[in-house]
């Protein structure tokens, strides 16, 4: 009975939470209709509640977007509200987030670095490093203080910084992959981490590969999200950043060094069950296949070469015994 009762109590106070978002929301529609005309999503909502000031001094908002939340912490002093709340999520993870007192806790520097933070461990449009989640990244980011001046050096310089960062970021990816690690170089981890087993997809990237993220994470994270309270933002050209125009569609630019399959060509190998055709990687590349394979034209190649090594070597024991022969017949003759 008292857990249902708790339960009847938290719909109670979110069906209450509701009926405040929507009475406040409809006071700043007004103010905030103007924000609505080719801004982002994120942009819009925070304008909405920065604009909402004017009404009162306690501001709620509600969204399903986790970037919303991230930026709402960090523009919070730019807010100029006593109190923010977001109503975060639907049904059974739906929760009310204290948006000052998380600003509080994260303090000034932390709180600034948080949208740039929240791009490179992965957003919408920056992808996210393979089993290392927000969790496991902010838990590295505690341990490693020093990450949140060299994002707010990144920030405050607009990317021109990224060089002087680059091994602070690095030092950040590395600790993530291997908490004990006393590397400051990817290159170096991944190499360490492989010849210690790891799976090829449970190491950290290039330094190459990483230098492209971080320039997509800075586009998202500092370009864009910096604009986030401005109708009409001013980015520059996606190239410069990590994207590549490809038609009319932008992609990323993943890396910029050559594919290992073409730079190291004598690492391809095959697995075929059948005659090496069609889909086969050696096929496919023009190479023949090496002792990597474990294709059938391989293994003919082994048994042709192991029979013209016994047929050379029964020729020459042949040969050796004719010249024998023909020595004990020539001393015979003496």
């Amino acid at each position: 009975m008292a857990s249902s009762s708790k339960r009847h109590k938290a719909d109670d106070d979110a069906v209450e939470t509701e009926e405040q978002l929507r009475e406040t929301g409809e006071e700043s529609m007004e103010v905030a209709e103007g924000l609505r005309e080719d801004q982002p999503e994120e942009a819009r909502q925070v304008g909405e509640v920065q604009h909402a000031e004017l009404h009162t001094l306690d501001e709620y908002s509600k969204t399903v977007d986790s970037d919303i939340v991230v930026l709402a912490i960090s523009e919070y002093s730019e807010l100029q509200c006593e109190e923010l709340w977001i109503a975060f999520g639907v049904g059974k993870h739906f929760k009310v987030i204290p948006v000052h007192i998380l600003h509080t806790q994260l303090g000034t520097p932390k709180a600034t670095a948080l949208p740039l933070f929240h791009a490179l461990t992965g957003c919408d449009t920056v992808s996210s490093f393979l089993g290392k989640g927000k969790t496991t990244a902010f838990n590295t980011w505690t341990k490693y203080p020093e990450l949140s001046e060299s994002l707010n050096s990144i920030r405050t310089s607009k990317g021109e910084s990224l060089n002087e960062e680059f091994m602070a970021i690095e030092r950040f990816i590395v600790l993530m992959y291997s908490s004990s690690s006393d590397s400051s170089s990817v290159n170096s981890e991944r190499q360490a981490l492989f010849t210690r087993g790891r799976a090829i997809d449970q190491i950290p990237p290039t330094a190459d590969a990483l230098m492209q993220h971080l320039l997509r994470a800075v586009f998202q994270g500092v370009h864009v999200w910096s604009q986030s309270l401005i109708k009409h933002q001013l980015l520059p050209c996606p190239s410069d950043w990590g994207w590549k125009k490809d038609k009319d569609q932008w992609k990323p630019l993943w890396i910029t060094l050559p594919q290992s399959q073409q730079a190291c060509r004598e690492l391809i190998h095959c697995s075929c069950k059948k005659n090496c055709s069609g889909k086969c990687s050696c096929f496919s590349a023009g190479l023949p296949c090496t002792h990597l394979c474990s294709c059938i034209c391989r293994k003919k190649e082994e048994v042709e070469s192991d029979n013209s090594d016994l047929e050379s070597d029964t020729e020459v024991s042949s040969e050796s015994e004719d010249s024998l022969d023909f020595s004990n017949r020539f001393h015979q003759m003496e």
